[in-house]
């Protein structure tokens, strides 16, 4: 998964300066060059974030994580070089996982398949398949058993949970992540595994049915495979109809959102007594960023203090967390960064012949045009090359919570129809 698409280069403007080629060169500038930009920006803007889906699957893959090609043959033989198949065509009731030992990219994982089966407790770990571009489909499966045919692994497994009976198509690429479960215990009981069920409610407000009920002791354990990411700071969990009770991170501090990192995942959470509260034992310690991003349209001047901050009168959307956008009538437009990542930014106007616009960073310089500012302060700059059409600048930064961005223009030449998108890539 990766980024292609190329912004292609504005070209020949048209000009006041060639009469003879004015004409001609609006026509095309209009008829093919901006439609075509508007097209790539937005073929750019589908692979970012297909990009972003598949970054949060894989951050949110187990201790060992392995890439593979899906077949929906079911036959028991070697699936062949990095494909993985199940032994039933309805796949959320599959008992057998057959995976070959090299995985899509040609790596050899027979060592570390070969511990699958290592833990001496019944069930020897939990494995979860999940689509790569799409990670809303998956299967969790429990371990119990490993054999070893030439060329590939026969997998014994149960189903736990899954996004739907069928959730792949032959030929998906997809991840199998495993998480190995401790030994058992000395003493028998000890080394009992803790509970399992899928979430059902909400992802911020999590309930589920175990068999048998648990109770509200102190210490009680349980796996949830969850439904999605939590998306607050303090989810509850109401597991077999006993009391709401907030979950949070261990010693009590609050979750910070993500740490239930999305669909298919286990959550292993342990309930305080004292505290009334569940304590999540595993957060993720890789999050999917999510879609991250804001749109503005329609400028709607500046400041009045600040004459070169520009304003915008509509937001088109806005998505996520990562970028907070302020509207001052005396110090202008901001957008505020809250988490540290690369961004695409991408800013249209038509400001007219010869008029400087751009975006600055972290800029007190809200009466000065932009090429005028400090160097370090302008993150982009652009210079209009004709009088009525629309311009635009792009580009991808690597930003710092706390960076302020601004839409820095020369108010005077400013068309009032500009268009400014900010979008988290990373």
């Amino acid at each position: 998964m990766a980024i292609t698409q190329i912004i292609s280069s504005l070209g020949s403007v048209p000009t006041t300066a060639d009469p003879a080629t004015f004409d001609t060169r609006g026509d095309t500038f209009l008829g093919t060059t901006l439609p075509g930009m508007r097209t790539e920006l937005n073929t750019f803007a589908t692979q970012a974030n297909a990009l972003a889906a598949a970054m949060n699957v894989v951050a949110a893959g187990g201790a060992i994580s392995i890439p593979y090609t899906f077949s929906t043959t079911t036959t028991d033989a070697d699936p062949g070089a990095g494909v993985l198949r199940l032994d039933n065509a309805t796949q959320n009731t599959a008992t057998t996982i057959r995976a070959d030992t090299l995985d899509s990219a040609g790596s050899d994982w027979t060592a570390a398949i070969d511990v699958f089966d290592d833990s001496t407790s019944t069930i020897k770990g939990f494995l979860r398949l999940v689509k790569q571009s799409d990670g809303t489909k998956w299967l969790i499966f429990s371990v119990s058993a490993l054999a070893s045919p030439a060329g590939y692994k026969n997998i014994t497994v149960a189903v736990v949970a899954s996004s739907t009976a069928n959730p792949f198509t032959n030929g998906d690429s997809i991840l199998l992540d495993f998480s190995r479960v401790g030994d058992k215990g000395t003493a028998g009981a000890t080394g009992a595994m803790a509970p399992i069920a899928a979430a059902a409610g909400t992802v911020d407000a999590i309930t589920a049915n175990f068999t048998p009920d648990i109770t509200l002791a102190d210490q009680t354990l349980c796996y949830v495979v969850c439904a999605g990411a939590n998306t607050i700071t303090a989810p509850t969990f109401t597991p077999d109809g006993l009391p709401t009770r907030t979950i949070k991170a261990r010693g009590g501090a609050a979750l910070k959102i993500g740490d239930i990192a999305g669909a298919g995942f286990v959550a292993l959470i342990e309930y305080n007594l004292a505290g009334t509260y569940w304590e999540l034992l595993n957060p993720s310690e890789d999050k999917g960023i999510g879609v991250h991003e804001i749109v503005m349209t329609s400028s709607n001047g500046a400041g009045s203090t600040n004459t070169k901050f520009g304003r915008f009168t509509t937001t088109e959307s806005s998505a996520g967390t990562s970028i907070t956008y302020a509207d001052s009538a005396t110090l202008g437009g901001s957008w505020t960064i809250n988490d540290t990542g690369k961004y695409a930014v991408h800013l249209e106007d038509a400001p007219g012949l010869g008029a400087y616009f751009g975006i600055s960073k972290n800029s007190a310089q809200g009466t000065t045009n932009i090429q005028n500012i400090t160097a370090t302060d302008r993150l982009m700059q652009s210079q209009s090359k004709h009088a009525t059409y629309w311009d635009a600048v792009s580009g991808v930064f690597q930003l710092t919570a706390g960076d302020v961005l601004r839409n820095h223009i020369d108010v005077s030449a400013s068309s009032g129809v500009g268009k400014l998108r900010i979008l988290r890539l990373s």
